[in-house]
């Protein structure tokens, strides 16, 4: 009975709650829910129910809501927190701009991360197997919702009966936000001092369709987004690696899928990406002045011959094998 209470007590913080916030619920596991802020102190009449909740007009002094967690004690002895969206990484200090290195296998992609880790304040990792389109997609999902994006627009809570019940709390847009959070905290980890991450990746070419509302995704939840595409002479790449154990004609053709939508992106968003070719700037190493300009920032000649001048083994098949 007092657990029953418990929960109905939640739910009535939840519905008479906004959208904007977000409560957190610790006890022996941690289970979040979201609620919006901006509401009013006249609205919680009933101290037995209702917690003390700081709003526009009781501004906190900490940069969060406070909830007082009296109201919720039974059995489990758990604690309620009332925060903003962001206050679950103010221990984080997340970088102030990113840069995502868009290309495919054997393209020399390595080679450019090295030179772009090389500037200061910048780190960009190494592939995560596509892991950010999955949240992309899960993202995606949430916000091509009919059934959910009807729920928002009525704004009307719905009951614990209804199929899609709760669905009118999901904001796309917080949702892409907390996912990108996590991304940066748990996958790109920036380390101490880094003012710009970012990774590369090689997977592009496996969702094509998806490429531009993929980048889309990344532009406008990591701030002052940057794309690099990274390109190479494709029968070079077809001689390279895992690609020689393919049919030389199936590789040109789905790379050169890969360029034509590369080059489509860029031409709609002319001032958000920069194409680099390998074959340039390993012939000429005055090529990377481009990407030092679109960067903002560059190595001396010492640095970057010093970084060219570094033989690349990954990714190499043995002789044996290739027999």
């Amino acid at each position: 009975m007092e657990k029953a209470l418990y929960l109905q007590r939640l739910f009535y913080l939840r519905n008479r709650l906004g959208a904007g916030a977000n409560v957190q619920i610790w006890s022996d596991r941690r289970l979040p829910l979201r609620f919006p802020m901006g509401v009013q102190p006249s609205v919680w009449t009933d101290p037995a129910v209702c917690p003390k909740v700081r709003s526009k007009s009781h501004p906190p002094r900490l940069p969060h809501f406070g909830v007082s967690p009296a109201l919720l004690t039974d059995p489990i002895t758990q604690s309620v927190q009332l925060a903003n969206s962001q206050n679950d990484s103010s221990n984080i200090m997340f970088p102030n701009s990113y840069v995502f290195i868009v290309t495919y296998g054997r393209s020399g992609s390595t080679l450019l991360q090295n030179v772009i880790n090389a500037l200061p304040g910048y780190e960009i990792r190494g592939e995560n197997a596509h892991a950010l389109f999955y949240l992309f997609q899960s993202w995606r999902q949430i916000s091509n919702s009919g059934p959910m994006n009807g729920l928002r627009q009525h704004n009307t809570a719905t009951a614990s009966s209804h199929p899609w019940f709760g669905g009118e709390l999901v904001d796309p847009d917080v949702f892409g936000k907390s996912l990108a959070e996590t991304f940066i905290k748990t996958v790109l980890q920036p380390s101490e001092g880094v003012s710009v991450s970012g990774f590369k990746e090689v997977r592009y070419n496996e969702n094509l369709p998806l490429l531009t509302p993929y980048l889309n995704f990344i532009h406008r939840y990591f701030p002052n987004a940057k794309f690099v595409f990274n390109t190479r002479n494709l029968d070079s790449v077809a001689k390279s690696g895992w690609w020689q154990q393919q049919p030389r004609a199936q590789v040109i053709r789905k790379l050169s899928n890969t360029e034509k939508a590369f080059d489509k992106y860029l031409t709609a968003f002319p001032d958000r990406g920069l194409k680099m070719h390998y074959d340039d700037y390993v012939a000429d190493p005055c090529s990377f002045d481009r990407l030092f300009d679109f960067l903002n920032n560059r190595l001396s000649q010492e640095d970057l011959d010093q970084i060219l001048g570094n033989k690349l083994t990954h990714a190499q098949i043995p002789k044996e094998k290739r027999r």
